[in-house]
């Protein structure tokens, strides 16, 4: 069977500084999912502001992020980038989330199972118009059987 849905995610409002850079951090083992090729995911964002500070935003235990590495984009056009990150949840799967300096921002819903694929094969298609920016992505491109 193969499922695909479609999630377009709009953000409005400003952002407190500019995030400049962002990594994982916090190797975990928590989640054995292991899509990647191996058994290890991250339980924290490291966020650098332009201002020079590190933020750090760690997932409760029921959490990982799923993915190789955060993506950077102004996605409501302020001029300060947001992060975009794959969020796991060990009971209800994979979400995309969106973080800026102050934490999370705006979430799409978790797809509602685990271990069933990886929500962001790619960078985000961009769609919009003139002044907007909204990420689409596929939630679950799986053949099953």
């Amino acid at each position: 069977m193969l499922r695909v849905a479609v999630c377009l995610i709009w953000l409005a409002g400003t952002a407190a500084a500019d995030v400049v850079s962002a990594g994982y951090t916090g190797p975990t083992t928590r989640y054995d999912h292991g899509v990647l090729g191996d058994a290890v995911e991250w339980g924290a964002l490291e966020m650098r502001t332009s201002d020079g500070r590190l933020v750090t935003v760690t997932l409760p235990e029921t959490r990982v992020f799923e993915d190789t590495a955060p993506r950077l984009s102004d996605l409501d056009g302020d001029g300060a980038a947001e992060v975009i990150a794959v969020e796991t949840d060990l009971r209800l799967g994979a979400r995309l989330s969106i973080y800026d300096e102050s934490g999370l921002v705006a979430a799409t819903e978790f797809i509602g199972q685990t271990h069933a694929g990886w929500p962001l094969r790619g960078p985000p298609i961009w769609m919009g118009t003139a002044g907007s920016n909204w990420p689409m992505w596929t939630d679950l491109i799986w053949f099953g059987g």
